[in-house]
């Protein structure tokens, strides 16, 4: 990679979506899916109850058959259902909002005595000073990193899909850079401009959460998860569904777009 000329935090969980004139003929050719049943299936999927994109049609892979049966087609949500279903389930909407917050939910989670992460630090967002230590300038960065107890972990604080997250496992003060966990590194400039460009500026670092011994052969220094989705009926909570979520290849976290990574259901 190119320290100066290449992005070293993902910003897009999947290339762009090549243009309809391009895809829906690949997709007939490669998976026998005519352009006509491709057509009716969007129809179908996007512009009825599911509320898929485009996109997600075809980024879900809803036209392979070989990995989605028609029943489960009518289970796929897309975001814009997700929404729905969020909003209907939780008594209170706002409760989306901390969550989108890293650090608002970080600090939920204490207040009820659950686990969580501990963030050291953070760039930009609208929280009072020094809870935690905020970085103003690629200078205060630089101070913190000089005094930090690596590795540290970084992440945008309202992004998904682990967008923009990164290991690190250094700071060399007299370059100026920090090395990640995928083998780049990155000067205190370069990751300022990136996190002022993909992120709106607002970014921290957390202590990092290490691995299970037992599973850190399997999943490398990338913390695998247990998913648990709960819905309360009325008498009380009940799990819904489970999913393991394990890394691999060297990814620094688990969402399933990552090459490598593992989805058990």
């Amino acid at each position: 990679m190119s320290d100066t000329t290449a992005s070293v935090l993902d910003h897009m969980s999947v290339k762009e979506m090549p243009a309809f004139a391009q895809v829906m003929p690949r997709v007939a050719a490669e998976y026998g899916k005519p352009l006509t049943t491709q057509l009716k299936e969007l129809v179908t999927w996007c512009l009825r109850g599911n509320k898929l994109s485009v996109d997600e049609y075809y980024s879900m892979c809803l036209f392979d058959g070989s990995v989605w049966t028609p029943q489960e087609k009518k289970k796929a949500v897309g975001l814009a259902k997700s929404r729905d279903i969020w909003g209907h389930f939780l008594e209170r909407n706002p409760w989306t909002g901390v969550m989108d917050d890293k650090l608002a939910y970080e600090n939920l989670l204490r207040g009820f005595g659950l686990k969580g992460t501990t963030t050291v630090a953070i760039i930009g967002g609208r929280y009072p000073k020094d809870r935690p230590t905020r970085l103003e300038s690629p200078k205060a960065v630089r101070e913190f990193l000089e005094k930090a107890s690596f590795p540290i972990f970084g992440k945008p604080t309202n992004s998904l899909q682990s967008l923009g997250s990164a290991r690190f496992n250094s700071y060399d003060k007299g370059q100026g850079r920090l090395t990640m966990s995928n083998g780049k590194s990155v000067g205190v400039e370069e990751l300022w401009s990136e996190i002022e460009t993909h992120f709106n500026g607002a970014y921290l670092f957390q202590e990092c959460v290490e691995t299970h011994t037992v599973l850190k052969e399997m999943c490398g220094s990338g913390v695998p998860t247990i998913r648990v989705v709960t819905l309360d009926r009325g008498n009380g909570p009940e799990i819904f569904r489970v999913c393991a979520k394990l890394t691999g290849n060297g990814n620094v976290a688990d969402n399933f777009w990552r090459a490598g990574n593992m989805l058990a259901p």
